[in-house]
């Protein structure tokens, strides 16, 4: 493994007699940590990993709305979400080593930013809940509203519509929820529970679909054994299920 550093993504790649941003390789995170605190405060500088092949963003300096003046470091990404990265111990100490030298308080969700997780587990009343989905494959959601710093409470297309300078700070989610039993149940949550709870229910959602598909088969192949049978098998299999006392004994003579 190898570490990179990139001075400003802000700007584009650095080309023949143009300016843009540069990158340097490093063959410890060590190094790599030292050499990206020591570029100015005042540029989005980025800290990865690489295998050679791919690449993991661990750390990036961003602008977070509302203090358009202050700048942090957040987590990039999350390795353990990843599956190219999720079973690399590496990528995982890694990123733990960077929440800590770098004191990382928040961590980039697409375009916005949300709290680092600060526990693995739901918090119990959580624990049996599901997201009510609503949406078209691929774009499914069941948020309802989101809190972002200096701005409050507002609805998800607030956040698509977003022009403003830095990354929004979002602190909490609304969402429609279920319980066990099917019942609805309005939500509150921190946003990374929330990406828990939309990975339990699409699991559940899988499952279910798994399920179905197998007492589909199973019915399948049950008829399929019915109707290949001699006619002759088909009414001893059939006999024991018929249900009056006088039909058992129809059924009976018309075997002698």
């Amino acid at each position: 493994m190898q570490y990179y550093i990139i001075d400003d993504l802000r700007l584009p790649p650095k080309r023949t007699f143009h300016k843009g941003w540069t990158m340097e390789r490093f063959p410890s995170l060590q190094e790599a940590l030292a050499r990206y605190r020591a570029l100015p405060s005042r540029q989005a500088k980025s800290l990865g990993m690489t295998d050679g092949i791919h690449v993991l963003e661990l750390a990036r300096h961003v602008l977070i709305y509302p203090a358009e003046t202050a700048w942090e470091d957040v987590q990039a990404a999350r390795p353990e979400l990843l599956p190219l990265w999720a079973e690399i111990p590496e990528a995982t100490a890694a990123a733990e080593d960077c929440i800590s030298a770098l004191n990382l308080r928040y961590q980039l969700s697409g375009s916005v930013v949300t709290p680092v997780p600060s526990r693995d587990r739901l918090r119990r009343d959580l624990r049996d809940k599901y997201l009510w989905l609503s949406g078209e494959s691929g774009q499914e959601t069941a948020l309802r509203w989101v809190y972002i710093v200096g701005a409050g409470w507002k609805q998800p297309a607030f956040l698509r519509q977003w022009k403003r300078t830095g990354h929004p700070l979002v602190l909490r989610c609304q969402a429609d929820g279920l319980t066990e039993q099917g019942a609805y149940i309005l939500l509150e949550t921190l946003p990374w529970e929330y990406d828990v709870l939309m990975r339990r229910t699409l699991e559940q959602r899988e499952r279910e679909a798994e399920r179905i598909e197998y007492s589909h088969e199973q019915s399948s192949m049950q008829l399929n054994t019915r109707t290949y049978l001699p006619k002759a098998e088909q009414k001893v299999q059939s006999g024991p299920k018929i249900g009056g006392l006088g039909e058992m004994k129809q059924w009976r003579g018309e075997r002698r």
